[in-house]
């Protein structure tokens, strides 16, 4: 690649880790402003005497009783309306509610249930933004080599596939013959993701600015890169294109990484921060002949 003459090429700057790490703490400033919106407005609803049918039937309530009860509204959902009350009442006294501090414990109880189900949110975000940084760099490069890309997208508005000349592209896949989820592959639209002889490139996509799990993040990248290639060649098939796309990159890493572009492994990797590198890799993923 010419925009990466050497590891360091690929190693995120300070500057980037730093603006990631902004942008990441000002999300989770909006949306901790939400957790306690919610708590606030439950809190105005306390009042002795309150039963369980009076806490499900307010979406408020449910939530800040729920939390108190250092449950997840997801572990919710593997029980009925009638289990849930149940769930509840084993960890909440309502006899205890006009106690202002076994309200206070509640309170916090449910602040630590908020603070776990913000890093969850968090973590999709971090996902949810490298993926549309991604993904419109991917639309960019296929509308710069002079072809109109068709988009589909789901309920949340998120990119699920790209189409333009001969190509799909498709996100977050798992295949039946590779067993493994992929973070994007390039197939021939003439065929199906079952079918090999028309996969042209497969990636994957760490968006993560963290230091400190970028390492274990190209370790997992590299693993799922390895099984692809590996299931290819069981099948004397060539091995499809290997890209690899990371927001956090370290020195100890990006050498390695650099090895696997002078061997041909991969044919292609960027750090996501950076422009050229991101506008090759993509250069290389969608213009094929």
């Amino acid at each position: 690649m010419i925009s990466i003459s050497k590891p360091s090429d690929l190693v995120t700057t300070k500057d980037a880790r730093l603006a990631g790490f902004v942008s990441q703490s000002e999300e989770k400033i909006a949306k901790s402003r939400a957790y306690k919106l919610a708590i606030d407005r439950a809190l105005l609803k306390l009042r002795p005497g309150i039963t369980l049918d009076d806490i499900f039937s307010d979406g408020d309530l449910k939530s800040y009783f729920v939390g108190a009860s250092c449950l997840s509204a997801k572990s919710l959902m593997h029980f009925s309306e009638i289990e849930q009350k149940n769930l509840v009442s084993e960890v909440i006294d309502l006899s205890r509610i006009s106690d202002s501090k076994y309200r206070d414990e509640l309170t916090s109880r449910c602040y630590l249930t908020a603070g776990d189900s913000l890093g969850g949110s968090m973590r999709n975000y971090v996902g949810q933004s490298a993926q549309k940084k991604f993904t419109d760099a991917v639309v960019a490069g296929i509308k710069a080599n002079g072809f109109s890309p068709l988009l589909e997208t789901n309920s949340s508005e998120k990119i699920t596939a790209i189409e333009w000349a001969s190509y799909r592209m498709i996100f977050d896949k798992k295949p039946k013959f590779i067993n493994k989820s992929i973070d994007f592959i390039v197939h021939l639209k003439s065929t199906t993701i079952e079918d090999p002889s028309g996969y042209r490139s497969c990636g994957e996509l760490k968006g993560g600015i963290d230091p400190a799990g970028a390492d274990e993040h190209w370790k997992t990248a590299k693993s799922a890169l390895d099984r692809i290639r590996t299931v290819f060649i069981d099948k004397d098939l060539t091995p499809p294109g290997l890209y690899f796309v990371a927001g956090a990159i370290e020195t100890s890493m990006a050498e390695e990484i650099y090895s696997h572009l002078q061997s041909g492994y991969l044919t292609a990797a960027a750090n996501l921060n950076n422009k050229s590198q991101l506008s090759e890799l993509v250069n290389l993923l969608t213009g094929m002949d």
